[in-house]
C-alpha cells in the first residue's frame, strides 16, 4: 500500500482511536525522554549514544511487545473481527473500505499488538517525532514481497541508517533481531538470509525529507537545523 494511502486510512482511524494511542505511548516516551547518560559512554559521545539508545528502546519496545499480524497478509484470511481489538465493518461507523486496513496504521501495532510492515514504521516514526527525533519511510521489496521499513541519518558518520521493524519482529527474542537495527545501505544489501531491492528512489526521497536537520534535537522536541 503506497504512503498516501496508508495516510488515507490513518486519517479515519484518527477520530477513533488517536486518544486512546496517545495514552498508550506515554509510558513508553516518558521512559525514554527519561534516559540518563551513562557514565561509561565517552564524554564527547554521550550525546550521541543517548539518542541511539532512544532508538533502540522503541525498536526494542515493538520487538517485545509485537507480533505480525499474518492474517492481513493472507487476504483469504481476512475477515472483519480478526484485526482485533474489537473492529468490524460496523464499529463506530468506520467505512468498510478502510477497516481492513488498521494493520497498515500506527495504530494497529499499539492498540492490538499486531501490525504490519507498513504499521510497524509508521508507529515507530511517530514515536520517534514525539521525542524530537526525525525519521522516514522507505519502501521496497523485501524477499520477493513489498515492503516498508524505517531510516535515519546518524549523525556521527553522516550516513543514512535503516531500521526493518517487521524483520527484527520475526527475530524476536534472539540476539539477531538486532541484525535490522542502525544498518548502512551497503549492510542491508549483504544480510545473509534477507533480499532487500527496488527501494532507491523510495530512499532518495526519505534522504530529501531527512536533509537540512541536525539528527540530535533538542530535549524539547524541536528539530534543529544544521547551521
Amino acid at each position: 500500500m503506497a504512503f498516501k494511502k496508508i495516510k488515507e486510512a490513518e486519517s479515519v482511524y484518527q477520530d477513533y482511536f488517536e486518544s486512546e494511542y496517545n495514552t498508550k505511548i506515554s509510558e513508553l516516551i516518558d521512559e525514554i525522554n527519561n534516559l540518563e547518560y551513562n557514565l561509561e559512554w565517552p564524554e564527547d559521545k554521550k550525546d550521541y549514544y543517548l539518542w541511539r539508545t532512544k532508538l533502540a528502546k522503541i525498536f526494542q519496545y515493538f520487538t517485545s511487545n509485537c507480533e505480525i499480524d499474518y492474517d492481513y497478509q493472507e487476504p483469504e484470511n481476512r475477515a472483519p473481527n480478526k484485526l482485533s481489538y474489537s473492529i468490524s465493518y460496523e464499529y463506530n461507523g468506520i467505512p468498510k473500505e478502510h477497516s481492513l486496513a488498521q494493520s497498515v496504521t500506527k495504530y494497529g501495532p499499539i492498540l492490538c499488538g499486531k501490525g504490519v510492515c507498513k504499521g510497524f514504521s509508521m508507529a515507530f516514526i511517530d514515536i520517534a517525532a514525539k521525542i524530537g527525533i526525525r525519521c522516514e519511510l522507505v519502501e521496497g521489496v523485501h524477499n520477493s514481497y513489498g515492503h516498508g521499513w524505517v531510516v535515519v541519518n546518524d549523525p556521527i558518520d553522516g550516513l543514512t541508517k535503516h531500521i526493518d521493524v517487521y524483520s527484527g519482529i520475526t527475530k524476536k527474542g534472539t540476539v539477531n533481531q538486532w541484525d535490522y537495527f542502525m544498518l548502512t545501505t551497503e549492510e542491508l544489501l549483504e544480510l545473509p538470509n534477507d533480499n532487500y531491492s527496488n527501494f532507491e528512489e523510495s530512499l532518495q526521497v526519505a534522504k530529501n525529507r531527512l536533509s537540512g536537520f541536525n539528527p540530535i534535537s533538542r530535549t524539547d522536541g524541536q528539530r534543529i537545523k544544521n547551521r
